[in-house]
């Protein structure tokens, strides 16, 4: 139901509004949705669960090993979706 609520939202929005979400709405289709249908960008917090199983992020030791504020980026191939761990 989350993502219904966003996208009937978005069809209010202007073209290149962006959204920003929580972790109980946030996926990475919906992402797609607001990209492509409602011209729209979407920003969000996703729940570990969400997270593509092609996305590899770094593990959260060797983040650890290298210090405070250390961060992992991954990007789709399309260049519209980014993951930030």
């Amino acid at each position: 139901m989350g993502g219904k609520l966003v996208i009937r939202l978005a069809e209010n929005l202007d073209e290149g509004s962006v959204i920003y979400m929580d972790r109980f709405f946030t996926s990475v289709p919906l992402l797609d949705v607001l990209h492509y249908h409602a011209k729209c960008q979407g920003t969000g917090t996703l729940q570990n669960s969400r997270i593509p199983s092609n996305a590899k992020f770094k593990s959260d030791l060797e983040l650890k090993q290298k210090g405070r504020g250390s961060s992992d980026l991954l990007v789709r191939n399309d260049g519209q979706v980014s993951l930030v761990k």
